[in-house]
């Protein structure tokens, strides 16, 4: 799934019984990350020049949870979201700060966890607008972030041509908007 500077490769195999999430060090054999208590499968999306690993922990009803796996290799929940009971991470940057995506109670969010922040919407980051960020994909160690979305005015329009109010759960129906995110200010 990636691969870090230094060479260590996340990802997942697949076993018999399941996925697990597995971290490749350069240089040594592949080693399989814990999942959370109670969860019987994950995947590793992500590896930062640390060897700290991001990606799912899944019970076995496919609910999945954002986890980190510090370098030391335990399991990590990150959490969701007020309301929500699904998140994954997908990237970390070398400073550790986290990017996914989460349901909450207003629909599927993109995300953003540091060390000193834990998860934040990324919508309550940006100047209010027309658009609806629901997955970041990336950060760089700069603090930029890919997301993607979709623009209410899509939202809407979608809702009416269809004769039905389904409001952000046809999000998959309406054109996919890509951000880049960048500070204020510019870098770090």
């Amino acid at each position: 799934m990636a691969i870090s500077s230094r060479g260590d490769v996340a990802g997942v195999v697949r076993l018999a019984h399941g996925a697990l999430p597995v971290l490749w060090p350069s240089g040594q054999s592949a080693r399989l990350l814990p999942v959370l208590a109670g969860h019987v499968s994950g995947e590793a999306s992500s590896v930062n020049a640390r060897g700290e690993v991001v990606g799912f922990s899944a019970q076995g009803s496919g609910k999945r949870r954002a986890t980190a796996w510090p370098a030391s290799g335990e399991a990590i929940d990150i959490g969701t979201l007020p309301g929500g009971d699904f998140s994954q991470a997908l990237d970390i940057n070398n400073q550790g700060d986290i990017v996914g995506a989460s349901n909450s109670s207003i629909g599927l969010r993109a995300f953003l966890w540091t060390g000193n922040g834990g998860m934040v919407d990324l919508n309550t980051l940006i100047p209010e607008s027309d658009f609806v960020l629901t997955k970041a994909v990336g950060i760089n160690n700069a603090g930029m972030i890919m997301a993607s979305g979709y623009a209410l005015a899509d939202a809407h329009a979608g809702a009416a041509s269809s004769g039905a109010d389904h409001g952000h759960d046809d999000t998959h129906e309406m054109p996919v908007r890509v951000f880049l995110l960048v500070r204020a200010g510019g870098a770090r």
